[in-house]
């Protein structure tokens, strides 16, 4: 869940134990905060209290920055899941740019399809995926781990385009654009010039780099040089 914010009174982030997890994000507030969430190529399980009130949240992939505003006290924990894996019972096309409450939680539990799920925790969040995998609730589409993963196979253009949008949302070639406009972030928020960069990444020169960025980031060239992407 790849965000940037202020008012944040502690951020902890760790990798997973989990393969079909890339991270797992906890974030308290201390302070009224609006906090603007950027595309990463990941989807998330999101458990978001606010003003007291816990909610469970599916969000799919998204494609541009989304902005949510905080009061003192909120938090939220967020399971970042990798691409490839997915809900077969929800294919992850109709939820790209999405955000589906999974109903109020209540006791410490929650509903996930027919599962009945405890909350849970930033130190115990592997173990509610593991039951979700040998329940088949979550799956991991091979097709698209081997691309991303660099093992190539012999798979036509259309069987590949037709995995990433059931197990991704988007096209493989959308995916890498995402990637491609973080790695570029990060490395002008490094120091290194707009034009190294965007000849570093292929973009055609500095003004499809600062478009590419101003969509998927929601900021130009300038403006990230001057700060941290996270």
């Amino acid at each position: 869940m790849g965000a940037q914010s202020r008012g944040v009174t502690e951020r902890r982030q760790r990798p997973a134990e989990c393969a079909f997890i890339r991270e797992i994000t906890h974030v308290t507030y201390g302070a009224d905060a609006t906090d603007v969430t950027l595309p990463d190529g990941g989807w998330d399980l999101v458990f978001m209290k606010r003003s007291g009130n816990l909610q469970v949240l599916h969000t799919g992939l998204i494609t541009k920055p989304v902005a949510l505003d905080y009061s003192p006290g909120d938090e939220y924990l967020a399971i970042t899941f990798r691409p490839g894996v997915f809900m077969p019972k929800t294919p992850a096309q109709g939820m790209v740019d999405r955000g589906v409450l999974l109903g109020p939680p209540a006791a410490g539990r929650f509903h996930l399809g027919a599962e009945t799920l405890e909350v849970p925790t930033f130190e115990n969040a592997e173990a509610m995926v593991s039951r979700l995998l040998a329940r088949e609730v979550l799956a991991l589409d091979d097709v698209v781990d081997d691309l991303l993963q660099g093992r190539a196979k012999a798979v036509e253009p259309r069987t590949v385009q037709r995995h990433f949008q059931r197990a991704v949302g988007l096209t493989a070639k959308q995916l890498s654009m995402i990637y491609r406009a973080r790695a570029a972030a990060e490395m002008l928020a490094q120091g290194v010039s707009a034009a190294l960069t965007a000849a570093h990444f292929g973009y055609s020169d500095q003004a499809h780099l600062t478009r590419s960025l101003k969509h998927l980031l929601g900021r130009t060239p300038a403006l990230i040089a001057r700060s941290t992407l996270r």
